[in-house]
């Protein structure tokens, strides 16, 4: 299946401004889900993880996972940016077309 997101009207730099205390994940691999049906997955970001305070990328991060449910995402969206990116996966030769999103409540694991 595919999941189409239309490009919305901010900036990415004007979307981390808006970020409290959040993350900012440039890339995702590794991405397996635990149950089709109800969207539940996993995810490892990939190439750059970024803790967010007050509008400002503060330090990179490493080591977490995103375990959370692809259906709770879409509705927790908050913001899209205005550009549209080409991403490319290693896992598939299918590129992703997609905006830069700022999600609310994203369930983020790390080791002990």
């Amino acid at each position: 299946w595919n999941v189409v997101l239309a490009n919305g009207d901010h900036g990415l730099n004007e979307m981390i401004r808006g970020v409290k205390k959040g993350l900012y994940v440039t890339n995702v691999w590794y991405t397996r889900f635990q149950n089709y049906a109800t969207g539940d997955f996993s995810t490892i970001p990939r190439d750059g993880i970024f803790l967010i305070e007050n509008g400002e990328i503060v330090k990179p991060l490493k080591e977490i996972r995103i375990t959370d449910n692809v259906i709770k995402l879409l509705k927790n969206v908050t913001q899209k940016g205005k550009e549209i990116e080409q991403i490319y996966s290693w896992e598939t030769s299918t590129p992703t077309f997609t905006p830069a999103v700022a999600v609310k409540d994203v369930n983020i694991t790390k080791p002990h």
